[in-house]
């Protein structure tokens, strides 16, 4: 032993203040049972205190405390009582909950140890009370806030979805009469104003039509753990979704390089396959037209999981706008400048997210006019 630790042990022994000491400063009350008559029970002033009592106010017996305490606690009390006293091996050990002298609830930490003789039979039980009512209180806010906030997002995932179901139908029929009215049209029919105004109709009805559609995803994704998750083959995901790009625009066909192994990962496959097509068609959307979209994929296992990395050779973002790219229909730039609804990146974290993982811009790389690397980790526990 210790010979500081020797020294302690002798002057808890010798010394009362020292015990007084160690049981004021480090504890919130200590009680001593005696097994052989249960009904009589020493409480320390500072275990009273804790209830707002003053010593002399509560008697030291068993009665009172069997009578403050919730009684359901009490039943778990008693059951980790006679566990522990027949086998030394089972804690006496709970949380409980007193009524406060105010009628407040206390939360307390109970533990104790029996003491037994040379033969093993428990003839006390030495214990000792932690208030630890400002944590349960704290923890009961914090569950009754996130379940609120579940609620709310479960609101308004429900009124996103109807609301954007709602819309969809007068929106297609927007659009459709629309290209028929202009296909129908003669050359010359209508001024060339006239014509222009309803060309600016068309394109605004279609952009809308995007936003429903993109809404829709946002409330499909939003706030659910991916429940169909199954090994996923990043690899082929990045082809495939480089193959529907090429079908899509021939004419802007990107190109979509693969740098090493990308690992397989377990998630939700429409979801990654969601985030690998915005990463993907962002790249290609924002490559100056005079140049051939050129898409780098890489894998990188890390301490924590993988990395993979979509680096590209556009028009590059500033670094002071890292954090903003990822928030909900933010654009940075004109709406006619580039097609899209500002939804893409905020679903690429948001499905990384669900996934354990984060998405965001790597700012050491790249800038305006050099192209951007973003950047997409997934966790360990997520990788093959």
């Amino acid at each position: 032993m210790h010979y500081l630790k020797e020294e302690l042990y002798a002057l808890v022994r010798t010394d009362p203040s020292v015990f007084e000491f160690l049981q004021s400063g480090s504890l919130d009350g200590i009680w001593y049972w005696d097994v052989d008559k249960p009904e009589e029970e020493w409480m320390s002033p500072k275990l009273k205190e804790v209830f707002g009592y003053e010593d002399f106010e509560i008697a030291n017996t068993s009665a009172w405390w069997q009578e403050a305490i919730f009684p359901e606690d009490l039943e778990v009390a008693l059951k980790n009582f006679e566990l522990h006293l027949a086998d030394p091996a089972h804690p006496y050990d709970q949380l409980v909950r007193y009524r406060h002298r105010d009628g407040s609830t206390v939360w307390v930490r109970c533990r104790g140890l029996a003491i037994r003789d040379e033969d093993g039979v428990p003839h006390r039980l030495l214990g000792t009370h932690t208030d630890v009512t400002d944590l349960m209180q704290a923890r009961l806010e914090l569950e009754s806030a996130n379940e609120a906030l579940a609620t709310s997002n479960q609101d308004w995932k429900e009124i996103a979805a109807a609301g954007s179901h709602d819309l969809r139908a007068p929106v297609r029929h927007i659009s459709g009469a629309l290209d028929m009215l202009l296909s129908d049209l003669a050359p010359g029919e209508l001024s060339d104003t006239n014509t222009e105004l309803l060309e600016i109709v068309q394109s605004a009805a279609q952009r809308l039509e995007a936003l429903i559609e993109d809404l829709l995803t946002v409330a499909r994704l939003s706030g659910e753990t991916p429940d169909r998750a199954t090994t996923i083959a990043v690899a082929d995901v990045v082809s495939a979704v480089a193959t529907s790009l090429c079908e899509q625009a021939p004419t802007r066909a990107p190109q979509i390089i693969v740098e090493g192994e990308l690992p397989n990962i377990v998630g939700e496959p429409v979801e990654i396959t969601q985030l690998v097509t915005n990463l993907l068609s962002n790249s290609v959307k924002y490559c100056p037209t005079d140049t051939v979209p050129q898409i780098t994929v890489t894998g990188e296992r890390t301490a924590n999981g993988v990395a993979f990395e979509f680096t590209d050779n556009g028009i590059g973002i500033d670094s002071a706008q890292a954090d903003r790219i990822f928030a909900m229909f933010q654009r940075l730039h004109a709406p006619d400048a580039y097609e899209g609804t500002g939804v893409g990146l905020a679903l690429v974290k948001s499905i990384a997210q669900k996934h354990g993982g984060s998405a965001r811009l790597d700012t050491n790389y790249g800038g305006p006019g050099v192209g951007a690397r973003f950047v997409v980790e997934i966790p360990s526990s997520r990788v093959v």
